[in-house]
């Protein structure tokens, strides 16, 4: 959403556009639209990152044990 949402109508026509006057040129400059689609991106890098290394731990186990299952026992590990 914040790689987006900067580059939208939306972003021109906000809250804090229309109710503060003062940061309308703030706002809508291509230096901030930026650096918000960066943190955005930034986001999907890590969450992608964090879910690879989760998927990993998961089926990196040997066969769980009898009555056990693979996600309970990666939750119990840190």
């Amino acid at each position: 959403m914040l790689a987006v949402a900067p580059w939208t109508v939306y972003w021109d026509r906000n809250y804090f556009v229309e109710s503060l006057p003062i940061l309308q040129a703030v706002l809508t400059s291509h230096v901030v639209r930026g650096a918000v689609t960066g943190v955005g991106v930034l986001s999907v890098g890590a969450a992608t990152v964090d879910l690879a290394a989760a998927m990993y731990r998961v089926f990196s186990r040997p066969a769980a044990r009898a009555g056990g299952s693979l996600w309970a026992d990666a939750a119990r590990q840190p």
